[in-house]
């Protein structure tokens, strides 16, 4: 996971930075990236999208890899997401007892 302070995305402007930053990590995450979740992530246009898609491509040039038939970019350097354990059936109210108190 990166985050805005990454070195790489030095000299941007920091809602950039840190757009850029939930984009990648997104496609870490997932395994996939396109224009649509980048509008989604950043609240941006399709214009603005494709500029961040070029600039991630440009400054982590080995993290995405185009898919023709899929129309998406795949990350070449994914993560696994994260695992919550336990059992599924006791999540809920484990996690929202505090909110009850």
């Amino acid at each position: 996971m990166i985050d805005a302070s990454d070195k790489r995305l030095e000299g941007l402007r920091l809602s950039v930075r840190e757009r850029l930053a939930r984009a990648i990590n997104h496609a870490q995450i997932t395994g996939t990236i396109n224009r649509a979740d980048i509008r989604r992530l950043g609240e941006v246009s399709v214009t603005q999208a494709s500029i961040d898609l070029r600039e991630i491509k440009a400054r982590f040039p080995k993290l995405l890899v185009y898919d023709v038939s899929a129309k998406t970019y795949l990350a070449t350097d994914r993560i696994a997401a994260p695992q919550i354990a336990g059992n599924p059936e006791s999540w809920g109210n484990s996690t929202m007892d505090w909110f009850h108190e």
